[in-house]
């Protein structure tokens, strides 16, 4: 064998460095076109999710059904964030197909579900956290920037279809704006305002147990801020409406109002004798009831016994039951009473029609100042209960990164692969055409060698 020294070979690829070059061009040419035409698509769009509510680290849903974040692709979220995006000419089948969901498992979970499978165990992990990845095909006519809007609004669309689903989401309807108060006497005016402001009461009293700790940047105001609000409207502003329509017998019709009066009257006549009814028949079942006492014998035939009172809680309920029903009675019948006094003062009304026209327009202008800010405070409510269910949405469900785009595949990096490829594929050209002639030379030269051996023979 010949012998080729590191001298030959650099000599030789010095040489056809051109021929390299080309080679290496060509390669890169090939792979650049090559990651264009073969690759199905044009880029990726990644955002990172995490859910916080309670549950979801035992893989629960707020009602304790089974978890499943597949439905972040369900066709009621990608409907509403592609008419957000603006996406046409795809169908939801289109977009659901290209989108990828992976969770993101801690290293920590991951070397511990290691470690318990070497040992033949299992190890259960619910993540909470999630990548989620759109692949954009190149014929979907999607650009990057409708990518990342995409993955965007289905997130808030995923946020807001999770939220109405598990959550009450409720605002405060307002019935004061649309009351035509013409229609009603002055008493029933205060009584409609009034049953207006104990909704109210009623929804913020919940509001406030639910929402302690919250307190709106926008209106400045707590729950609880907004009931002490609401309640001066009831203490000042109904109250003095009511002293004035009290202290004037003020109505527009006394003998329609006497008649009305004489109604609810009967009404809650009736109503007391079933109260007065349920608080009696109580009270005999408590004295037959007389605490239920079971006696249970010993064994060996001990004549002692053991006295257990298990009847307490069901003495209890009509103990209870009793007074609540008598405590109504005395109620209605303090309504009752205050009925028939209102008819007794109407029936002796003397008050002069001027006095009681003066405290008539009185009246008016209040009423309108209570309307107003009636609706004023539900306006108010409803902004802060918006900021409210915004803010315990986002603690529900976060985005821990926004939407950003990146290639399918490394573009630089086979570019890197195929100029390396060029480069050796152009070396290993060289080598071989230089090997091919030097074996041309070596054979041409074995033949003459042998022709003048020939002649001297």
């Amino acid at each position: 064998m010949e012998e080729v020294s590191l001298r030959e070979v650099i000599e030789a690829i010095l040489k056809g460095k051109w021929i390299i070059i080309g080679i290496t061009i060509l390669c890169l040419l090939a792979g650049f076109f090559g990651t264009s035409i073969f690759t199905a698509f044009d880029s990726q769009v990644q955002i990172i999710i995490a859910l916080n509510y309670t549950g979801v680290e035992k893989g629960l849903n707020p009602d304790k059904t089974k978890f499943d974040i597949n439905i972040l692709t369900a066709p009621i979220v990608l409907a509403k964030a592609m008419e957000e995006a603006g996406i046409e000419g795809n169908t939801i089948t289109d977009i659901k197909k290209n989108i990828e969901i992976k969770p993101i498992i801690p290293n920590a979970i991951g070397e511990k579900i290691e470690a318990t499978r070497t040992k033949g165990e299992d190890y259960t992990f619910y993540p909470n956290e999630y990548v989620m990845t759109y692949k954009i095909p190149k014929k979907s006519g999607i650009s990057e920037s409708e990518g990342r809007q995409l993955l965007t609004y289905m997130v808030s669309a995923y946020e807001q279809y999770f939220f109405e689903l598990y959550f009450e989401k409720t605002v405060l309807a307002n019935a004061v704006g649309s009351l035509d108060y013409k229609a009603y006497d002055y008493p029933e005016v205060s009584l409609v305002m009034r049953s207006q402001i104990d909704i109210i009461d009623d929804y913020l009293n919940k509001k406030t147990i639910e929402a302690k700790d919250f307190r709106s940047k926008k209106t400045g105001y707590s729950f609880a801020d907004l009931k002490e609000s609401v309640k001066i409207v009831d203490s000042v502003d109904i109250n003095r409406m009511d002293s004035l329509i009290g202290a004037y017998n003020l109505t527009k019709d006394s003998e329609k109002l006497i008649i009305n009066y004489e109604n609810r009257i009967k009404q809650l006549e009736l109503e007391k004798v079933k109260k007065e009814s349920e608080a009696q028949t109580a009270r005999e079942m408590m004295d037959s009831f007389k605490r239920e006492q079971n006696m249970v014998m010993l064994p060996g035939g001990i004549e002692d016994s053991m006295q257990i009172d298990s009847g307490n809680s069901y003495y209890d309920k009509l103990a209870k039951r009793s007074t609540e029903a008598g405590v109504k009675a005395n109620n209605i019948q303090h309504d009752i009473n205050y009925f028939k006094s209102e008819i007794d003062r109407i029936k002796t009304d003397a008050i002069p029609k001027a006095e009681k026209d003066e405290a008539v327009a009185d009246v008016v202008v209040l009423v309108e100042g209570v309307r107003e800010k009636l609706n004023l405070w539900i306006d108010t409510i409803n902004e802060t209960t918006f900021e409210y269910y915004d803010y315990r949405l986002g603690t529900q469900i976060m985005t821990l990164s926004p939407a950003e785009t990146s290639s399918v595949t490394n573009k630089l990096m086979n570019l890197a692969i195929s100029a390396v490829l060029g480069v050796m594929l152009g070396v290993f050209i060289v080598l071989f055409m230089q090997y091919w002639k030097d074996s041309e030379n070596d054979i041409n030269r074995v033949g003459v060698i042998s022709d003048e051996t020939s002649k001297i023979k």
